[in-house]
């Protein structure tokens, strides 16, 4: 046997980063955050905005069919006039239908809601590198990384909006340089300016313990309205049999219809889909937090790296859940909105009640032409639109399931605070509108 020689090689220690290289790359990353994060609050006003338009539409459509029905046949000027409008009516729902499937697809809004979150998990934990002085070239190289991926993630998405990112500084020379400064509600605390290195203490007074106190007042407010808008849709769906017992039974199309808004509204908002993962994420960081809090003192740094990983982890998680539950609420609710549309574009060819209430017509809008959302297979427990075609008065059929929430889920404490949260200290943002 004859021995054979190991070369060994000797690899080079990775090289620290300067401090200006450090703030250099956050300033980098703040940035791109902040035109994904302005992106988001933008497209989903504007979202949020179109097919609220599209339910208004609609019920105003059922409205003005039931008075032409009622009231006109005896006036030949309202009768001319109601059927100019009947034309009209449909006519622009569908027009802003298609509008919204071409320019304001929900996928965007989440598309760069997620790109911000996924620059802001790797800013927190560079900061942390940067307090225990273990931030190297390799770790600067990686934060580019992540930015450049969520490009690729964008793409994949089918998100194609263009942004504006502010790249260029007025300011002559390296020392006078203006670093980018994050957006309100950008940073979980307000003494946090997203560039000083955090403490592992820090990192929870700023990052964590704020986060975990939205998601709880979040959920909780979100049950409750959860609670009062399904109490608002059973009570008018009651309300269509008594208006037909008390002998005004052409009403009944109009709490029809008012019922389908209602439910593509509270669908819109998302306060079904949402209130689970809020609760479970909050109890989630709780735990973390009561486990981590008696080591604190004792931590090595690879240690306080770790814990920092658990915590982000947590919040990776609840970005990924949260991204696939709006995105089938949002498939939902195009296919909720479309067919209210196609009821309402009946009254093209007849205004009757009878088709008005069954939703049938010859005029349709395609739902193959409405942008779709989602990209995997949903399955649907809702039922959305009018309802099926009556033989006398119908009872309007209100769905009592919870599109986005496991069966048997528990709803999450009732806290003491308002019931309405103020606006977010972070993740997710969501404008007013």
């Amino acid at each position: 046997m004859t021995d054979q020689s190991v070369l060994l090689v000797e690899v080079p220690p990775p090289i620290p980063a300067s401090s200006r290289k450090i703030l250099a790359a956050l300033d980098n990353a703040w940035r791109r955050f902040n035109a994904f994060d302005e992106a988001s609050k933008k497209l989903k006003t504007r979202y949020k905005r179109v097919r609220w338009s599209i339910i208004l539409i609609s019920f105003i459509t059922t409205c003005a069919a039931v008075a032409d029905a009622r009231f006109s046949r005896d006036d030949e000027g309202l009768k001319i006039f109601m059927g100019v409008l009947l034309v009209i009516l449909p006519l622009l729902s569908a027009a802003v239908l298609t509008y919204a499937a071409r320019f304001e697809a929900g996928n965007g809004w989440v598309g760069f809601r997620v790109a911000a979150e996924t620059i802001k998990l790797s800013i927190y934990e560079l900061r942390l590198k940067r307090y225990l002085d273990q931030v190297t070239l390799d770790d600067l190289e990686k934060l580019a990384k992540v930015i450049e991926k969520t490009d690729e993630q964008l793409e994949g998405m089918g998100v194609s909006t263009p942004i504006e990112i502010n790249l260029i500084d007025n300011s002559e020379g390296k020392e006078s340089k203006q670093f980018a400064k994050p957006n309100p509600y950008a940073t979980d605390h307000s003494e946090d300016d997203g560039y000083s290195p955090l403490a592992l203490d820090e990192y929870l007074r700023m990052r964590v313990l704020p986060q975990a106190e939205w998601y709880n007042r979040r959920a909780v407010a979100d049950f409750k309205k959860t609670r009062q808008w399904r109490a608002i849709i059973l009570f008018v769906g009651v309300v269509g049999p008594a208006l037909a017992a008390m002998g005004v039974g052409y009403l009944v199309a109009v709490t029809v219809a008012l019922v389908n808004g209602l439910l593509a509204y509270i669908g819109l908002q998302q306060y079904e889909q949402n209130y689970g993962i809020y609760s479970k994420t909050a109890r989630q960081l709780e735990n973390l937090v009561n486990q981590i809090e008696p080591k604190m003192d004792n931590l090595t740094p690879p240690e306080i790296l770790d814990w920092v990983r658990k915590f982000e982890t947590v919040f990776g998680s609840e970005r990924e859940m949260w991204q696939l539950t709006v995105l089938r609420g949002q498939s939902a609710t195009e296919e909720a909105l479309t067919q209210l549309v196609n009821s309402r574009t009946s009254v093209l060819q007849n205004s009757d009640l009878g088709k008005l209430v069954g939703g049938q017509g010859g005029f349709t809008v395609s739902q193959g032409s409405v942008a779709t959302t989602e990209r995997v297979s949903v399955s649907r427990v809702t039922t959305y639109g009018p309802a099926a075609e009556p033989a006398g008065y119908v009872t309007p059929q209100v769905p009592t399931s919870y599109p986005g929430t496991s069966a048997g889920a528990v709803p999450p404490v009732e806290s003491t605070g308002e019931d309405e949260p103020p606006y977010p200290p972070s993740y997710p943002m969501y404008p007013p509108g």
